[in-house]
């Protein structure tokens, strides 16, 4: 295993180093940012790919295929449609006006305070999202030191520390390096993660050879054996898959950015429809480690730690290491480029004037501890909820996707709007929303792939009655 540790080692060494590299290279905003929008689409598509392909898709899709089949494919070929959607309709208008944080757009429109509204939004939701991710991420790295100090310490305990050390390596270069080192690492994170999974299929495939494959993409009953609804059935999951990549690929900061970052519009759209065909190849692989994990570990009870106790118990040295740096890639990916957007929705759209004397580089620290502390919330829920992390990543998402989508789509479609003098109305009906959405959820137990499309629902119903009664009072005084 020092084998290992030495490959994981210099993994962190690397990752830091091109922090440290590009240190110096960011002299402005637009440069820690957006990397002085001059780095390739090629490289911003892969990084795209990076950032959403994070440790719930190197850990969690194995997992839902080890109890089920294929049908989170359906979901995907939802989000490529997404994908276009969004490059068509949305991303002309942040390219329009070179927006360094999409809510800048929306403070144009709606007016400042649900600039700042939705820019809160975004950090809870990110916060609440990648504290999954980190916790997810923790869980290889802490079933081999567990192997270390199995007296000494609880498996909980080694998992705190893992995380500690995850966070730490992740907000050093994201600090330091800024938008170029969260990207160029990306792009080298991708490559690790991509051949961590082949290697795994390789070595599956070595052992067990061809198996048999359920290869159910489409479900055709709304309803699973226990009577709950199936988030799969095909009406529920290619419609919530194009709803849930309008939020994503179109309203959420940490996404969008590498699109603002491209040189001209045609780029952003040709990184942003690629990114999605090569997401749907990598899940379709992370779904085939899954099928063969089956055998290698029949009758688990944790699916979702399967992977990882696969990992570090079967895979020999040093391909344990590659394979380990591949899940630790996947998920620093995705933490760095939502501790390097976190700093720029407070810094650009909060804009509060006593930010004016924090650096970026604190700022993106603080972000990192906050990060830290949320990736703490899963060690409090049943062993349940967390054998489905992938949708539990997705339900916190789509808490706020709804509405956000539903926001920007009464510019695109030119809805009428209440006067913008009344500073407050948008950022109440976000809320209300929101709020409306939960109870609704709660209450007939929605699937996830519903809640984008629920909270849609949920805005229109909230501004239709807003609209409504400023209408009427309008005309009577």
């Amino acid at each position: 295993m020092y084998i290992d540790l030495i490959i994981i080692l210099a993994f962190f060494v690397l990752t830091m180093g091109l922090g440290f590299y590009f240190k110096n290279h960011s002299t402005s905003n637009n440069d820690y940012f957006l990397g002085g929008r001059s780095i390739p689409w090629w490289v911003l598509s892969l990084s795209l790919v990076a950032t959403e392909t994070s440790t719930l898709t190197f850990l969690g899709i194995p997992a839902l295929s080890y109890v089920g089949d294929y049908s989170f494919l359906s979901l995907a070929i939802g989000m490529i449609i997404g994908r276009i959607i969004s490059a068509i309709y949305i991303l002309p208008k942040y390219i329009s006006k070179e927006y360094t944080s999409i809510y800048e757009w929306i403070g144009d429109v709606f007016g400042k305070n649900s600039q700042k509204s939705l820019s809160a939004l975004f950090s809870l939701i990110r916060i609440l999202a990648d504290g999954v991710r980190l916790y997810a991420a923790s869980l290889p790295l802490s079933f081999l030191l567990f192997q270390f100090f199995p007296e000494e310490y609880s498996f909980d305990q080694i998992s705190i520390i893992s995380l500690i050390i995850i966070s730490l390596s992740t907000i050093f270069y994201s600090a330091y390096g800024g938008f170029k080192a969260v990207v160029w690492n990306d792009f080298i994170q991708f490559f690790i993660y991509l051949a961590g999974g082949i290697i795994c299929i390789v070595l599956l495939y070595m052992d067990y050879g061809n198996i048999e494959i359920n290869w159910n993409i489409f479900h055709s009953t709304m309803r699973k054996d226990d009577g709950n609804w199936d988030p799969y059935f095909f009406l529920f999951s290619i419609p919530g898959g194009i709803l849930l990549s309008l939020g994503s690929h179109g309203t959420d900061q940490m996404i969008v950015q590498r699109l603002l970052a491209c040189r001209s519009l045609a780029e952003s759209r040709i990184a942003l429809i690629s990114s999605g065909f090569i997401v749907f190849v990598q899940f379709v692989l992370f779904l085939l480690i899954g099928s063969y994990l089956i055998h290698a570990l029949p009758n688990s009870s944790m699916p979702n730690r399967v992977f990882s106790e696969y990992i570090v118990n079967s895979v020999p040295s040093p391909f344990r290491g590659l394979i380990l740096a591949g899940v630790f890639a996947s998920a620093m990916s995705t933490l760095s480029s939502t501790l390097n957007s976190l700093a720029l929705t407070t810094k650009i759209d909060l804009n509060f004037s006593w930010l004016k004397k924090i650096s970026t580089i604190a700022l993106t620290g603080f972000w990192g501890c906050i990060l830290l502390s949320s990736s703490l919330l899963p060690f409090f829920l049943d062993e349940k909820t967390k054998s489905s992390i992938v949708e539990l990543g997705l339900t916190f998402s789509s808490y706020v996707f709804g509405p956000m989508v539903a926001l920007f789509f009464l510019e695109i479609l030119n809805i009428p709007k209440p006067d913008l003098k009344l500073k407050n109305f948008f950022p109440v009906v976000l809320f209300l929303s929101i709020a409306l959405l939960f109870l609704i959820t709660y209450r007939f137990q929605a699937p996830f792939t519903w809640m984008v499309g629920l909270g849609i629902l949920a805005f229109n119903f909230i501004y239709g009655l807003g609209f409504g009664f400023i209408k009427i009072r309008t005309k009577r005084l």
